[in-house]
């Protein structure tokens, strides 16, 4: 028991280190209040594992009430799919990429997310995918239990397309995962923050005076 009404599975609680414990603690109490925010532990220290225990905690606790969006650079879509099934199998899981076959061949990209919505716990897509106008429509129109966005600095830049179709979705609990959370101003931290926190900084201009 992880303090409220979260639980967590202990084979994965086992294999967690305390600093990622700590992290999933953090994911969690976010989740209960609704808010969202930013995992910026440095590459390599378990952000994907951390947030594999997180959706797991929320299955197994009851509280995921409708599916959860991943958005990560395409490069990592294979590794979001063999870490879901590696840590915690009884998520299922869909891929939607312009690359994966059950995708593409789809005529239909509305009755094709309504059909598999109910049945699925996770949706993964990149960042390029989640761009294109059939799907970014589609995704727009659901509501999310959570919105994770794998290197999140994909959104530094607060006027991109790619950054402005994400603060639209439907999920006021948002994450962004980042091993650099503050690269070069802090007009780009603030886009990260206006993401996870719509307004937690104020509009862009009072945020530079």
């Amino acid at each position: 028991l992880l303090g409220g009404s979260f639980r967590i599975p202990k084979c994965l609680w086992d294999e967690l280190f305390d600093y990622q414990r700590e992290g999933l603690e953090w994911l969690l109490k976010l989740h209960d209040e609704g808010k969202g925010g930013v995992l910026g532990d440095e590459m390599g220290l378990g952000k994907t594992v951390q947030v594999v225990a997180f959706l797991a905690a929320l299955q197994i606790s009851g509280k995921l009430d409708s599916p959860c969006l991943i958005i990560a650079p395409s490069t990592l879509l294979r590794q979001w799919i063999r870490e879901l099934n590696t840590w915690w199998p009884p998520l299922r899981t869909i891929l939607l990429h312009s690359s994966s076959t059950t995708f593409t061949e789809t005529k239909s990209v509305k009755s094709y997310l309504n059909g598999l919505y109910p049945k699925t716990h996770v949706f993964i897509t990149s960042y390029g995918t989640c761009t294109s106008f059939a799907l970014q429509k589609n995704l727009l129109a659901l509501p999310w239990n959570s919105c994770v966005l794998d290197e999140g600095h994909k959104i530094r830049n607060p006027d991109a397309q790619v950054t402005l179709i994400c603060k639209q979705i439907k999920s006021f609990r948002r994450f962004v995962l980042s091993g650099t959370p503050i690269q070069n101003n802090l007009t780009e931290l603030w886009s990260l923050f206006d993401f996870v926190n719509p307004g937690l900084l104020g509009s862009l201009p009072l945020f530079k005076n």
